[in-house]
């Protein structure tokens, strides 16, 4: 007897895989999903962190001197070549008013609880 086969491997950036069904639907896919499955979660924790800085007028300068790094650290951070740390994520959110999961959660869909 041969062992059942379970679900097919999911790769870690594929948790959009609901909106795959989008275009069989009739609905266009959302540009933000699109980024999303390309370039996953980090992508999607630099445009939170755009917008926001955006929403508050908080400019890289201001940002790099609260997280002690260089404007060209956080340009590399914004602009996805580094990846941010969970202790900056932290910092960031609270310089912006912001809990560190809201930074998480793609743009539209960013929950105040």
């Amino acid at each position: 007897m041969s062992p059942t086969p379970g679900p097919p491997a999911m790769e870690a950036q594929d948790w959009s895989i609901l909106d795959d069904e989008a275009p069989r639907l009739g609905k266009p896919r959302d540009p933000v999903d699109e980024l999303t499955r390309v370039q996953g979660l980090a992508s999607v924790v630099s445009a939170n962190i755009r917008l926001e800085m955006a929403r508050h007028d908080f400019t890289q300068d201001e940002l790099a001197a609260y997280l002690y790094r260089s404007r060209a650290a956080i340009s590399r951070r914004i602009n996805g070549a580094v990846a941010w740390s969970l202790e900056d994520l932290g910092k960031i959110a609270e310089a912006l008013g912001l809990r560190p999961h809201e930074l998480l959660c793609r743009p539209g869909e960013l929950r105040r609880w």
